[in-house]
């Protein structure tokens, strides 16, 4: 597997140059789409919140990073190994390879988008050097939780086309019940807490958000919450591997 690393980072690099191709700007739009978000959204919607621009536009930049990688993670990951049939019916190259190559792509998006929140915190002083210490540990979990979604994905999607499709509809729903845009404190105290303390993609948001806001750890039940989701994902990947790995290509 460690031979085709290479591989699958050039596969990457290829997927974002055909996604950007003859694009004047090319990944520059990822910036660009959540700047203009976060900060035009954050604007108004600190406003509606009574909140300080200066602390909700930070706020939001983190979450729709955040958020778009986890789409895309379930989404692209579970057509990880449809978008690679040509080279799953033509060559032997391990299958890992397409899941490394998806996980690299994904990365690479969320490196461009959360740049915008690097760049807000430093405009609006936050940017401090002991929280980037403090998220450390969120972000190799958070880098965990990406792989192991990935792996998991790819094999459901090839046997179950339609997961990619109903998973649409799933984000949809769940960025509203997941504290992207609100302050999880105003979900608790409007009596849909469950919304904070059950879902673990608030969690996954948490462990990320609070160092490089509040220059501490998050609380350890979101560590905890984090590291049982991917644990349970994880599971899934190895029992879905067990049964389909042999039948991906005559699925395909």
């Amino acid at each position: 597997m460690i031979q085709y690393r290479t591989l699958a980072a050039y596969l990457a690099w290829l997927d974002l140059q055909s996604r950007f191709r003859r694009t004047r700007l090319g990944v520059l739009w990822v910036f660009i789409q959540v700047a203009s978000f976060s900060i035009g959204a954050g604007f108004i919607w600190a406003a509606i919140f009574h909140l300080e621009p200066e602390e909700f536009v930070p706020f939001l930049a983190i979450g729709f990073a955040l958020w778009g990688l986890f789409v895309g993670v379930f989404t692209e990951g579970s057509g990880a190994f449809v978008a690679a049939q040509g080279y799953i019916k033509q060559t032997s190259i391990p299958l890992e390879v397409y899941v490394l190559r998806t996980f690299l792509t994904q990365m690479l998006l969320f490196s461009i988008s959360f740049s915008v929140s690097i760049l807000i915190l430093a405009l609006v002083g936050k940017l401090v050097f002991i929280n980037l210490v403090y998220s450390i540990p969120g972000f190799f979990i958070l880098s965990l939780f990406s792989f192991c979604t990935i792996y998991s994905m790819a094999y459901i999607g090839v046997r179950y086309r339609d997961v990619q499709h109903a998973l649409v509809g799933f984000f949809q729903l769940f960025f509203v019940l997941t504290p992207v845009i609100y302050p999880p404190e105003i979900l608790i105290e409007r009596g849909v807490g469950f919304a904070v303390y059950l879902n673990p993609f608030a969690s996954l948001i948490d462990i990320i958000r609070t160092p490089l806001l509040h220059s501490k750890f998050a609380d350890i039940q979101s560590y905890g919450a984090s590291m049982l989701f991917i644990l349970f994902i994880c599971l899934l990947g190895i029992v879905s591997r067990y049964f389909l790995h042999r039948k991906v290509a005559y699925l395909l």
